[in-house]
């Protein structure tokens, strides 16, 4: 097993053998150069071994702050991965039958069209049809973003053109990049499923989902907690959007099993001791220069955020908190932090499969131990429990994939843009798509944030 898929290769009948030798091919376009980026970075992450990037635009690596091409973008990202890059708009049967089918000799085990070109998508559906190749198509838009699968139930002409209609919808509009960022994560989902299922799968069904994207800079100070799965993602979002001020706290270092979900790092990152908020950091401040309209300002701590660090808010007047962080210890600080400074907090989770975002604004709602299902303390007991577990097995990490991180980072700043809003929990789940609630309005009789940190320092002390 490579270092790199190690997180991922801990999911339970994960077989990365399976991705190193499938084929897919993505077809880009002119409206969707970030929507292709993180289609592309993320396989690649993945470790999809072998990928066809043609249409009439094939991404744009300046998304992830890198100065080239996007197959040279890959290649830094993960030097396993073999690129056919050919920039040619599939416009009829014959140049996607070339294209498709003579320029290598591989057959493809996926084809993905996110061009937005109904010329395209409609070659690409029907040429996966003959082929009988799964076809995922998608794009984004400032309103919103739509993805639709060729299945076995559509094998007349007049479905391929009512999914190719209802994808037009979206085409007058331009790219909604934070949508990108979130559909790209579904298209990754759906593909891994096609090329190595697990039992209980559950194909994604097609979906329209509805959400403004329009550029809105936020004039804030903003403190964000974790700069690993999540944060990177969510570093992304605020850097095409734009942010005041962003504080980006990670005392970690970038290791090789990083690599497979935090796509703004490269392998030599791990070979110099490079810490992860300086290299978000100045990552960050690359696309925001190339995309951002506004000024934006992204500063590095590698200190560990931890119950002094309320000085450091009222200094920098932080104004929001965002916690990308894999542990429910410091939860339970920002929790507390959120609480004494009545500042909002916005909290992102993920399991192999899922994840959730939680909306906190003291006075507006329940504070994140109230939020929670079993309580923060009880969090803490399960994990560290789970943690033993792991030890035993000499297994110190836990099962990690890229999807469910990405759309948390996504979903973060989703919350952050519309704080003024009425609060909601946002959960996906593979197959089950994104769904919102209402959240939690008052916290539980007697809910003390200070005295639940103190019981969770005092549980990781004495073990009781």
């Amino acid at each position: 097993m490579k270092e790199r898929y190690s997180r991922q290769s801990l999911i339970p009948g994960w077989n990365q053998e399976s991705l190193e030798k499938s084929y897919v091919a993505i077809v880009g376009g002119n409206n969707t150069p970030a929507l292709t980026s993180f289609v592309s970075g993320g396989l690649a992450a993945l470790g999809v071994g072998k990928l066809l990037l043609t249409g009439e635009r094939i991404g744009d690596a300046g998304i992830f702050g890198f100065g080239g091409s996007i197959p040279k973008y890959i290649s830094l990202l993960n030097s396993d991965i073999l690129v056919y890059p050919n920039e040619v708009r599939l416009s009829n049967q014959d140049i996607t039958e070339y294209i498709l089918s003579e320029t290598t000799e591989i057959p493809l085990n996926a084809i993905i069209d996110i061009s937005n070109s109904q010329d395209s998508q409609y070659c690409c559906l029907s040429y996966g049809r003959a082929k009988k190749i799964p076809v995922f198509l998608g794009t984004s838009s400032l309103s919103g973003l739509a993805f639709f699968r060729s299945t076995e139930k559509r094998e007349q002409r007049e479905n391929i053109e009512s999914i190719v209609e209802s994808i037009l919808k979206f085409e007058a509009q331009k790219e909604g990049k934070i949508n990108s960022l979130t559909l790209a994560s579904i298209i990754i989902d759906e593909t891994k499923k096609t090329l190595m299922p697990f039992k209980g799968d559950v194909e994604s069904t097609d979906l329209l989902y509805k959400n403004s994207d329009y550029l809105k800079y936020i004039n804030k100070n903003i403190l964000m907690v974790g700069a690993g799965a999540i944060g990177t993602f969510a570093g992304i979002s605020l850097a095409v959007n734009g942010v005041k001020n962003l504080y980006i706290a990670d005392f970690d270092r970038i290791e090789i099993g990083n690599l497979g979900s935090q796509i703004l790092y490269y392998g030599f990152d791990t070979f110099t001791d490079q810490n992860k908020a300086s290299v978000l950091t100045t990552r960050l401040k690359e696309i925001a220069r190339r995309y951002c309209f506004q000024q934006s300002n992204f500063n590095s701590l590698t200190s560990k955020v931890d119950a002094d660090f309320v000085e450091f808010l009222e200094k920098n007047n932080i104004e929001a908190i965002l916690g990308c962080v894999d542990n429910m210890y410091t939860r339970a600080v920002l929790n507390m932090l959120s609480s004494h400074k009545q500042i909002p907090y916005i909290d992102g989770g993920s399991g192999k499969f899922g994840c959730d975002v939680f909306t906190v604004i003291p006075g507006r709602t329940a504070c994140l131990n109230c939020q929670t299902a079993e309580g923060l303390k009880e969090a803490v007991v399960q994990e560290q429990q789970e943690k033993r577990k792991r030890e035993e097995r000499d297994c110190i990490y836990e099962p990690s994939l890229i999807v469910p991180n990405q759309i948390a980072g996504a979903m973060i700043v989703n919350r952050l843009r519309r704080i003024e809003a009425t609060p909601n929990t946002t959960k996906f789940l593979s197959g089950d798509g994104i769904r919102h609630k209402q959240t939690i309005s008052k916290c539980k009789e007697n809910c003390n944030p200070y005295l639940t940190i103190a019981e969770v320092q005092k549980f990781l002390k004495d073990g009781k």
